[in-house]
């Protein structure tokens, strides 16, 4: 898959992963196997959290990750 539908893929599943409380890498890797079913390899997964991270669409507290919420 191309390095960008990975990212997008990581970011829907971060965004379904953290509905209630920020998601760690293991249940974000579960997420994207229900949205895509492709299990990203955590190599994977740590360079779009860390592209995620850069951009600003995500954000991280103790290895747990969440998407910014509209108040």
């Amino acid at each position: 898959m191309k390095e960008i539908k990975t990212k997008a893929w990581d970011f829907l599943a971060t965004a379904l992963a953290s509905t209630e409380e920020p998601a760690d890498l293991n249940f974000i890797s579960k997420a994207a196997d229900w949205v895509n079913h492709v299990v990203a390899t955590v190599e994977e997964l740590k360079i779009s959290l860390k592209w995620l991270l850069d951009e600003k669409l995500i954000s991280e507290d103790n290895a747990k990750f969440t998407w910014p919420k509209k108040k």
